[in-house]
This record gives structure tokens, sequence and C-alpha cells, in this order.
């Protein structure tokens, strides 16, 4: 039982990748069913990469109802990481706007919010 989920899942994440829009924004749906927080990483990806509307939508309407504390860790590597840099605001805001607890990375949103941009900042202290 616990090998199918993992296919499932696995092809969940294959399917994130797909050139085939409709096939990514399936993909999406089924992450909030089935996703785990190995997903967050794809997830971070696809959304840093995409230039479909659509999709970046569905993604941050997945990040904002993030509830599992399980997936800080994950987001705040790709916060630390600087090939994220556009999406750093996104990012953090992830925070704020699922009500996940990073009070244990304040160090990580202070530092960001001294060497990023403006609006980097404003996350910050939404957060």
């Amino acid at each position: 039982m616990a090998q199918k989920k993992n296919t499932r899942l696995n092809n969940i994440i294959k399917d994130l990748s797909s050139s085939d829009n409709s096939k990514v924004l399936v993909a999406l749906k089924q992450l909030r069913k089935h996703g785990k927080p190995e997903a967050i990483k794809p997830l971070i990806d696809l959304f840093n990469t995409n230039t479909n509307e659509d999709i970046s939508a569905s993604i941050l309407s997945l990040f904002f109802d993030l509830r599992e504390q399980n997936v800080i860790e994950e987001i705040i590597l790709a916060i630390e990481d600087d090939s994220y840099i556009d999406i750093k605001p996104i990012l953090i805001s992830i925070f704020w706007q699922s009500k996940l607890d990073g009070s244990s990375y304040l160090p990580t949103f202070f530092q960001e919010a001294i060497k990023g941009n403006y609006l980097t900042g404003i996350e910050v202290m939404t957060v």
C-alpha cells in the first residue's frame, strides 16, 4: 500500500514537469489530496520557472493553503537559495498566508529583509 502511494506521488511530481499545461493543472489538483512534503521543492521549482498564469495561481493557492508544519524546512531552504531570488517575497509570504509557524527561522527572515529588495522587506515585516 505504501508503495502504491509513493508511486502515485512520484507520478504526480513527474506530471508537474509536463509541457502539457492541463496535465500540470491536474497534477496540482491531485497534490491537494495526495501531497507530501517531498512535493514542495518541485512545486517551488515549477513556480520559479512557470509562465502560465493559471498554473501560477494554482500553485499559489496550494502554497497558501499549507497547514502541515513539516514543509517549513524546504521552504526555508528555498528562501536561502539565491536561485529563487525572483520569488523570495512570495516564498516568505507563504508563512503569513498559510499560518505556518516560521518563528524558529526569524534570523533567516531578518537576513533576507536586510539583503533583499523592498518587497522582501515588506513580506518579512508581515511575517
